[in-house]
Formats: structure tokens, C-alpha cells, sequence
């Protein structure tokens, strides 16, 4: 679980998913390209998502940022943006939350690096509504934190 703490700026909230590659099941189509080759050339295909690989730690950020997408975008309140590799200005895995009553003002941040989760809100309410819509999408995809879960605190600007 998440936990807050109070300061003159902003209201963060961060976790980090336990082993969160190994949590990350290969479908069989996929595991030719998460294999290996043994020393007598047979192909050991992976059923994880394997730490090494080059393309591991941008499957499994763009997954996580699905997770918390798919988990706020759940809420009618809440209007969700997610950052594209191409756009170099902000940061990889960013996601900007926005309320629905007004699109043009960006009211809490998920920063999403690897496997760690970042939120950043301007009150503690709005840290408290997406930090507990992140732990709902990870316990939706049956993810585990490592304990604790999310730490909350207070940042200063």
C-alpha cells in the first residue's frame, strides 16, 4: 500500500515491483524471440520475461504503463495521456493525469522507470486517488510489490 506524508510542495507516492520480469509470462509465439541457444544449438525459449534481453525493459515499462492506464482510464473522472518514445521532451513511461472537468491542466504525474513507480500530485487527495488506482491495476494483473508496497511522501518545489 502506498504511503503519504505532508510538505509544502508536491505529494509523491512510490513503489517497485517485486522480481517484476519474472511476473511477466511469455506467451509461446514469443518465446523464440526470448530464447537462447544451448551449447548443443537447441533453442531454450524463454516463459519469463528475461532481465537481460534488450527489449525486456522496454516491454516491461510500456506494461506497467498499460496497467496504470488501463486502471485510471477505469475512473470517469480522471483523463489520461500517455508520453511516446518518439517525443524526447518528456520523459520515457510518463503518464499525465488530468481531470475530466479540465483537460488543459495536469494535475498528478506517473513517472514509470523499468519497474519502479513514481506519482506526483499537487495535493494528497489526488496522490491518494492514483496511487490507489496503480495498486488497483497491479492487483488486477495479480503483479506483487515488493513491502512495502508504495511509500508515500511529501516532495518540496
Amino acid at each position: 500500500m502506498l504511503q503519504l506524508g505532508e510538505s509544502e510542495g508536491a505529494w509523491c507516492a512510490e513503489g517497485d515491483l517485486r522480481h517484476y520480469f519474472y511476473q511477466i509470462r511469455l506467451v509461446e509465439d514469443l518465446g523464440g524471440v526470448f530464447s537462447i541457444l544451448d551449447p548443443g544449438g537447441q533453442a531454450l525459449q524463454g516463459k519469463v520475461l528475461l532481465m537481460g534481453f534488450s527489449w525486456a525493459p522496454i516491454i516491461a515499462q510500456q506494461l506497467a504503463a498499460t496497467m496504470a492506464v488501463a486502471s485510471l482510464a477505469a475512473k470517469e473522472s480522471w483523463f489520461v495521456s500517455v508520453s511516446t518514445s518518439g517525443d524526447h521532451t518528456i520523459a520515457p513511461g510518463q503518464v499525465d493525469i488530468f481531470r475530466s472537468s479540465d483537460r488543459d491542466k495536469v494535475v498528478a504525474r506517473i513517472f514509470i522507470y523499468i519497474d519502479n513507480f513514481l506519482v506526483v500530485a499537487g495535493s494528497r487527495e489526488t496522490c491518494d486517488e492514483v496511487a490507489d488506482a496503480v495498486e488497483a491495476g497491479a492487483r488486477g494483473i495479480n503483479a506483487v510489490w515488493k513491502i512495502p508496497p508504495l511509500q508515500k511522501s511529501g516532495l518540496r518545489r
